[in-house]
């Protein structure tokens, strides 16, 4: 049996790291802070690390809405979705996750997109 993409990465510790500092960017760019003026950012960093580990192939244990759901009223735009995916890549690969790895993780998150963007 094949390491899944979370064991790979370093477990909870990575995720964890990947996540603080996507957020730190993303809360520092102008064109998506405003997403976030409400938001429980504690909350939503515990569902992005519950999310990252399920795509991840690491403890499914995601107890957040579905993604549809959860991102319905935010009307996102596309050019907001490529920011935050690319944060997410610099995330990635400024805590060690492989280029391979990380491509295989943004198609994962990929895959959800039409739910995002709520259509």
């Amino acid at each position: 049996m094949s390491e899944s993409l979370y064991a790979a990465i370093g477990g909870q510790k990575a995720v964890d790291a990947v996540v603080r500092d996507f957020y730190q960017m993303v809360l520092y760019d102008e064109q998506l802070r405003d997403y976030f003026d409400e938001t429980d950012m504690e909350s939503l960093r515990s569902h992005q690390t519950e999310f990252l580990r399920m795509v991840m192939g690491g403890p499914a244990d995601y107890s957040g809405k579905d993604m549809r759901e959860a991102h319905t009223n935010l009307d996102i735009s596309q050019a907001d979705f490529i920011v935050l995916v690319d944060y997410l890549e610099k995330a990635l690969t400024q805590n060690g996750v492989s280029e391979t790895q990380t491509a295989e993780i943004l198609s994962a998150v990929a895959s959800y997109e039409d739910d995002v963007l709520d259509r």
